[in-house]
């Protein structure tokens, strides 16, 4: 572990080497934006599908979450894997652990099966996502690490959304998407292998856990917490809510693009500003808009523009979170400790993820429609509270 701005050891290394360096996040990139364009369209796809075959919509959220089950459960052990296997072999198994089952649930008609594949499609790819946030991390400096990350979150969000225009090129019939969206997984191992001999040293024996990171960096947790909480809310319910609120159908599903969009637009900024002011303000900046525009958003979503704007700005700011939270897990950690705390980032990630639509889901029941607004500012406002308390700590030893 490394003290707030610590530059990399001279063992990580290859950042000295700028060409060297600039093929590695080039890999990273391409590879990000692959499996962010494969899982763009397979959550979509599988939940269309399991409609199609007239499955409830409850077994289709369930299915849905056995893909995040199967991410927490595997990525607290990466780092193990990692030191047992090796970087390239580590990637290329869980990637292509990832493809053969997501290849089987197009091989068996059964619900059944699909609960039990799912996760391990799923799991296959905690390798190369943790894998690949770290060794990003581990090659940048203070001086860039804001900008690699923002171009990172960038890249495989932009896969995120071309995932679903693929989607009604393939359609969602026969073996088409499968083999379609399986080969996007099995290409975005191939430029982390070519790459794989310039890795810097990330074994450790520890596991990724929660606990670990609330323990050793209580504001990034919170940060990722918050993070997931809001996507996963956002995902599920944004359209519902704009449904209650009197858009039509088709324009129901604007907030939720919009807000996205934001994503797409705000991380290179966001990552600019994080090379160069505190990043707890930053934070609480971004904070200060998810606590906003839930209040702003009510009296907006029946006018085009006004609810694209608030929504865009809305978005950008709940996934600068995750962005800024990277950030600072890399100036936090270093090494094999980086990865574990990697791990533990993408495993608390995942389970904000799979609590934000239940919680949501309730609160909208309890006050309709405006009850998830209201557990979104709380989200906010504790994240909030969070880290101005953990700053006063921080001033105050």
């Amino acid at each position: 572990m490394k003290g707030g701005g610590a530059e990399p050891g001279p063992g990580a290394p290859i950042g000295p080497r700028l060409g060297r360096r600039d093929a590695v996040l080039a890999a990273n990139y391409l590879s990000s934006f692959a499996i962010g364009l494969a899982v763009g369209g397979i959550v979509p796809f599988l939940s269309l599908a399991m409609e199609r075959r007239g499955i409830d919509e409850t077994l289709i959220g369930a299915n849905t979450a056995a893909g995040s089950l199967g991410i927490i459960c595997l990525a607290p052990f990466v780092p193990a894997i990692v030191r047992r296997f090796g970087l390239a072999a580590s990637v290329t198994g869980g990637i292509v652990l990832s493809v053969a089952a997501f290849l089987c649930m197009g091989a068996f008609d059964s619900l059944a099966a699909w609960f039990v594949l799912r996760p391990v499609a799923a799991g296959g790819t905690a390798i190369h996502w943790i894998v690949s946030e770290t060794w990003m991390n581990a090659v940048s400096t203070r001086r860039d690490r804001g900008r690699i990350m923002a171009v990172y979150v960038t890249a495989i969000a932009g896969g995120f959304a071309a995932g679903p225009a693929l989607l009604t090129v393939t359609g969602v019939e026969g073996w088409t998407p499968f083999l379609v969206f399986g080969g996007c997984v099995l290409l975005s191992a191939i430029p982390l292998v070519v790459v794989a001999r310039y890795a810097p040293d990330l074994s450790i024996r520890s596991i990724g856990t929660p606990v670990f990171l609330a323990r050793h960096a209580p504001t990034i947790c919170a940060a990722v917490v918050a993070a997931g909480l809001y996507a996963g809310a956002c995902f599920a319910f944004l359209p519902i809510y704009g449904l209650r609120s009197g858009l039509s159908e088709a324009d129901s599903l604007l907030p939720l693009t919009a807000f996205m969009a934001g994503n797409l637009v705000f991380q290179l900024p966001v990552g600019w500003l994080a090379d160069r002011v505190d990043h707890r303000s930053l934070l609480l900046g971004c904070a200060a808009v998810a606590l906003v525009a839930p209040f702003l958003f009510p009296l907006v979503v029946g006018t085009l523009w006004p609810m694209v704007a608030v929504a865009t700005v809305w978005g950008g700011a709940a996934f600068a979170l995750y962005t800024v939270g990277i950030v600072m897990l890399g100036e936090r950690f270093e090494g094999g400790e980086l990865m574990a705390a990697n791990a533990a980032f993408v495993t608390t990630l995942e389970i904000a993820n799979v609590a934000g639509p239940l919680a949501a889901g309730a609160s909208l029941r309890l006050w309709p429609p405006h009850g998830m607004m209201a557990f979104l500012v709380c989200v906010a406002a504790g994240f909030a509270a969070i880290t101005v308390l953990r700053g006063l700590r921080r001033r105050s030893r």
